[in-house]
C-alpha cells in the first residue's frame, strides 16, 4: 500500500507574523547589551560587557532570521556559542586548574570576549557563504539519492526496523557490552541522528497518527537511554534533535519541547556526579538499577540527609544553576588561554590540525595512530595545568579543548579566525543539504546528512571534532542507501500479462 509520492514543500516566502518578529528583535537587541552593561559581573571590564552583549545579538539575530522549514544548524549552533562564551560574563570571572580557581585578569576576560565575538561573526559570515554557494549541489544529491520516489508501506517497515534496532545497540552499550573493535561503528549506528531521523520522516510521510506516537515515544525513550548513561549530552541530544527536524518541516521551533529540555537539564545536572559515582562504580548494574539509581543521586543532591530535613528550596535551585553554569562556561578556560599564550604556553603552530586527514587512516595500517582524546584533549589539559599525567591516568573526566582557545594557541588571532571560517563552512553545508531536502524535493537522506553534519558543538575545537562528525556523516550515508536497498527488495514489482495470456 502506497501513500503517495514524497511530499514536495516549494520554498516558502517569510510570513508577515515572521517579519514582524525580525523586526522586532532589533529593540530587543539593543535591550539585551544594556542587560549586559548593567547586570554582568564586576570581574568583567566594560569592553568585556559589550562584546558579550553583541555576542548574544548575533545569537538571537541567527535564531530570528533563521531560514524557514530549514535544519537550523547557525541557529542552535550560535544559540550553544553564546550559553558557552556569552553568558559567563554574569558570573565570577574564574577557571580552575591543578592550582586551584583561578582569578583571571581583566585583560584576559576582555580578550577572550572579544575573540568570541571574532569568532561567531567569522562563523555566520563563512556559513552564509558555504550555504548559498553549495545549494545546487546539495539539491543534486538530494534528487539522486531519494528524488521522486514513492513512499510506501516497504519504506515504513525498512525505517522502523533501522530505528527499532539501533535502540536495541545503544541499550546494549549502555549496559556496557563489550563490542570489541565494532565499539565505534556502533556507537554512530545507535546515534538519535538515525533513529530519530528515521522516524520522524517516517511520521510526515504517511501522516499517521500512530507514526507520530511512535516517533515521540522513540524520543522518550533515547532520553531515558541517555540519562541511563550518566551523560547529560547523550540525554539532550534526541529532544534537540526532534526540535530541529520540527523546525525543517514545520518553520518553528517547538517552545514546549526547548522548555522541557530546559527545566529537566537544570534539574538533573546537579545529580550528575552522584549517579555517576552510585552506577559506574558498582558491578553488575542491571537496567532497573541504572533507572532507579537516579531518584537515589536527586535525593542526595536536593535533600539534606544527615539532618533529615530539606534543604531549602531557593538554595537548591541555586546551587542548580549555578552548577548547570558551571557546565556551560568555556570562557573562563578561553580567558585562562589568552592570558597564558605566549607568556607561559607557546604558541602550538598548525601541526596537529594538518594531523587530523591522517587520523581517519585505520588503526590496523597504523598501529601507532595516536588516540584523538590525547592528542588534543589531555595535550591542552596538561599545558594548561587542568590536570596532572596522574590524575588522568586515574579515569578522571576528559576535559575538551575550547574552539576559540584553541586558535588563538595554534596561530594567535588568525587562528581564531580560520578556526571559525571552517567551522562556518560545515554549518552552511548542513544548512544547505537540508535546504536542498525540505525546500525543493523532500529527502530523507538530506535530513540524515545535515543533522549528522550540524553535531559538531561551536565551543568545542572544531578540526579535533571534525573525523568523527564525518565518520557519522558516512553512517548516515550508508543507512540512506541501505533503506533504500532494503525497501526496492520489499517492494511488490509490477508484473505485465505475458505475451498469448488473456
Amino acid at each position: 500500500m502506497n501513500v503517495g509520492a514524497p511530499e514536495t514543500t516549494p520554498v516558502l516566502r517569510v510570513a508577515g507574523r515572521t517579519w514582524a518578529a525580525r523586526i522586532l528583535v532589533w529593540p530587543l537587541c539593543v535591550a539585551v547589551v544594556v542587560v549586559h552593561f548593567v547586570m554582568a559581573h564586576d570581574d568583567f571590564p566594560t569592553a568585556a560587557r559589550l562584546y558579550a552583549g553583541l555576542l548574544a545579538c548575533v545569537a538571537v539575530l541567527c535564531v530570528a532570521y533563521a531560514p524557514i522549514r530549514v535544519v537550523p544548524a547557525l541557529a542552535i549552533g550560535m544559540s550553544y556559542f553564546y550559553a558557552a562564551l556569552g553568558a559567563p560574563v554574569f558570573a565570577r570571572g574564574t577557571t580552575f586548574s591543578v592550582f586551584g580557581p583561578i582569578r583571571l585578569p581583566p585583560s584576559a576576560l576582555q580578550d577572550a570576549t572579544l575573540a568570541a565575538l571574532l569568532f561567531a561573526c567569522v562563523v555566520v559570515a563563512s556559513a552564509t557563504i558555504s550555504d548559498r554557494a553549495t545549494r545546487r549541489v546539495a539539491w543534486g544529491i538530494a534528487r539522486r539519492l531519494e528524488g521522486g520516489e514513492t513512499y510506501g508501506l516497504e519504506h515504513t517497515v525498512v525505517a522502523r526496523t533501522l530505528a527499532f534496532f539501533a535502540l536495541g545497540v545503544k541499550l546494549a552499550l549502555v549496559m556496557n557490552v563489550n563490542f570489541g573493535s565494532l565499539k565505534q561503528p556502533a556507537n554512530l549506528f545507535s546515534a538519535p541522528v538515525i533513529v530519530t531521523t528515521l522516524l520522524f520522516w517516517d511520521a510526515e510521510q504517511t501522516k499517521r497518527t500512530s507514526a507520530r506516537y511512535l516517533f515521540w515515544i522513540t524520543v522518550g525513550v533515547q532520553w531515558v537511554l541517555g540519562m541511563m548513561s550518566g551523560m547529560m549530552g547523550n540525554a539532550l541530544a534526541p529532544p534537540v534533535m526532534a526540535a530541529a527536524l520540527l523546525w525543517a518541516r514545520r518553520g518553528h521551533l517547538p517552545a514546549g519541547l526547548l522548555a522541557a529540555g530546559a527545566c529537566a537539564f537544570l534539574i538533573f545536572n546537579p545529580a550528575k556526579v552522584t549517579y555517576r559515582k552510585i552506577t559506574w562504580f558498582t558491578p553488575e548494574t542491571t537496567s532497573l538499577e541504572r533507572f532507579t539509581n537516579w531518584g537515589d543521586a536527586l535525593w542526595i543532591t536536593y535533600f539534606d540527609r544527615e539532618n533529615d530535613g530539606l534543604e531549602d528550596v531557593g538554595t537548591s535551585f541555586e546551587n542548580s544553576l549555578g552548577s548547570a553554569a558551571m557546565r556551560l562556561n568555556t570562557l573562563g578556560q578561553v580567558a585562562q588561554m589568552f592570558d597564558w599564550v605566549p607568556e607561559r604556553v607557546p604558541h602550538a603552530g598548525p601541526d596537529r590540525w594538518l594531523t587530523v586527514p591522517k587520523l581517519l587512516m585505520p588503526r590496523a595500517l597504523w598501529p601507532d595512530k595516536p588516540i584523538q582524546e590525547e592528542f588534543f584533549n589531555k595535550n591542552y589539559t596538561f599545558q594548561f595545568r587542568l590536570q596532572t599525567p596522574q590524575a588522568a591516568a586515574s579515569g578522571t573526566t576528559s576535559i575538551t579543548l575550547p574552539s576559540v582557545g584553541d586558535g588563538y594557541w595554534r596561530l594567535g588571532w588568525p587562528g581564531v579566525a580560520i578556526e571559525a571560517a571552517f567551522l562556518g563552512l560545515i554549518i552552511g553545508w548542513a544548512q544547505a543539504v537540508g535546504r536542498g531536502g525540505v525546500s525543493r524535493i523532500a529527502s530523507r537522506t538530506s535530513l540524515l546528512l545535515a543533522a549528522s553534519l550540524m553535531q559538531l558543538h561551536t565551543d568545542l575545537h572544531t578540526f579535533g571534532l571534525l573525523n568523527g562528525a564525518l565518520q557519522q556523516l558516512v553512517v548516515a550515508l550508508v543507512v540512506a542507501w541501505v533503506a533504500k536497498w532494503m525497501a526496492d527488495l520489499l517492494a511488490a514489482p509490477s508484473l505485465a500479462p505475458a505475451q498469448g495470456q488473456v
